[in-house]
């Protein structure tokens, strides 16, 4: 997993070119603590997700929905943007062409 930044209170984390295990998004689960969280994942670099992957992602999102917490997926890349397409997974997601925009959105 790439390193985090912060804009305001929105926490923006680019996520590496593979998503292959369940696990690899487990850090993050620490990152969500509550209704304040807010979560901007950067999808841009992101050129392959397996099922494990893709279940990680539903996983992270569904457990900060429990709490309230907003977590927001920004520039997928054109796999990504098929993937979630294809599974009805966009439906799911809350999605933005850019991480700007993700931020602006799930910021206030």
């Amino acid at each position: 997993m790439s390193d985090g930044a912060t804009a305001g209170a929105v926490q923006i984390v680019k996520l590496p070119g593979d998503l292959r295990d369940g696990d690899c998004l487990s850090d993050l689960f620490s990152a969500v603590t509550g209704a304040s969280t807010r979560l901007v994942l950067d999808l841009s670099d992101v050129t392959f997700v397996s099922s494990a992957g893709l279940g990680a992602l539903v996983r992270l999102v569904a457990y900060a929905n429990t709490l309230e917490a907003r977590v927001a997926l920004a520039a997928p890349s054109p796999f990504v943007a098929n993937l979630l397409q294809v599974t009805h997974l966009s439906r799911f997601f809350e999605i933005h062409a850019g991480v700007e925009a993700a931020a602006a959105a799930i910021g206030g």
